[in-house]
């Protein structure tokens, strides 16, 4: 169960460390969970509120060595505490927000939203062009 659900953010892990610069690594990062957690959306609310999962996904190394990459190429855009507590912050919030709260908005804009709040958080520039500003915030 566990290594299909690691494929992709691995592989945009791998991507974003292949950057040069703290700051364009941490921005490439929130993308690939992004995509996974959209790609997942039933996954998070079950994993978080059950122990027996909570467990399972702490026994596999390969996830707990992936989120530990993610954290610290976030992380590194403030130095010290801070940074870490904010890529905290992204991590769980982007996975809180794509669960059933949010199932109304259509996937871009959610996407827009999640990516917005991943870069703004731990404190990157929004790119150019706005991902929130997409028409039509609620899917018919």
């Amino acid at each position: 169960m566990v290594a299909p659900v690691c494929a992709q953010p691995r592989t945009a892990v791998e991507a974003a460390e292949a950057l040069r610069g703290r700051r364009a690594r941490a921005d490439r990062t929130p993308v690939g969970f992004v995509d996974t957690v959209l790609g997942h959306r039933r996954l998070p609310p079950v994993l978080t509120g059950d122990r027996g999962a909570v467990r399972m996904l702490d026994s596999h190394q390969e996830l707990d060595d992936l989120t530990a990459r993610v954290v610290a190429l976030l992380a590194e855009v403030e130095q010290g505490p801070g940074g870490r507590v904010r890529a905290d912050v992204v991590m769980s919030g982007i996975a809180r927000a794509a669960g059933p709260r949010t199932k109304d908005l259509d996937h871009a804009v959610l996407r827009g939203h999640l990516l917005d709040a991943g870069r703004h958080t731990p404190g990157l520039r929004a790119p150019r062009s706005n991902p929130r500003s997409h028409q039509g915030n609620i899917a018919s």
